[in-house]
């Protein structure tokens, strides 16, 4: 039982790493509203607000990902926003936020990852694994979800489940985070 605190301790520490890139894999969808030049000054903030959320500046991040929701329907702007409310442990709030960008648009599946991923942090372990599941349905190449789904299958002990998990994950992306969690889970074993 120790051991197993000890690896979820470790793998708990490596997904929250990833959720702080989470928003590397933003999928451009043009607003058909917006010109170009506009969308594009959009996601440039978008950027902005990923590369401060990386660096725990949140405040400077909101900023960013606000001004870039200004500018028109951003998914991604939206879920920057969520994944701020989730760090500073703003669950409704951020829960608010990640529904709001999947609706915004359902082609972003990025928001369900986080979506499941506040559910697990809030202990809603089956609602955590319906979105897990349907994140990876829709988008199966999400490295990111599919490590913080094997995070959650360690939390429910299966291991092997697990292991399939991180390495799909690793197969898609040779993520170092991944990586790590292969080696950990091995070493656990």
């Amino acid at each position: 039982m120790r051991r197993q605190k000890s690896l979820l301790k470790v793998l708990r520490l490596s997904f929250l790493i990833v959720l702080q890139q989470i928003l590397a894999a933003c999928l451009p969808i043009v607003d058909p509203g917006m010109s170009v030049v506009r969308y594009q000054k959009a996601m440039d903030l978008v950027d902005q607000g990923t590369l401060l959320l990386r660096e725990n500046r949140l405040d400077e991040a909101q900023g960013a990902f606000a001004a870039a929701s200004d500018f028109g329907a951003i998914a991604a702007a939206i879920d920057g926003l969520g994944c701020i409310a989730l760090m500073r442990q703003d669950y409704l709030l951020a829960e608010r936020y990640f529904v709001e960008a999947y609706q915004m648009n359902n082609n972003y599946t990025s928001s369900l990852g986080n979506l499941a991923l506040l559910y697990e942090l809030r202990g809603l372990s089956e609602k955590a694994m319906q979105v897990y599941k349907m994140a990876l349905e829709a988008e199966p190449e999400n490295f990111r979800a599919r490590n913080n789904f094997a995070v959650h299958l360690v939390e429910k002990d299966d291991r092997e489940q697990a292991k399939e998990q991180l390495l799909k994950a690793l197969a898609l992306a040779k993520h170092p985070v991944v990586a790590a969690n292969v080696i950990r889970l091995e070493e656990y074993e």
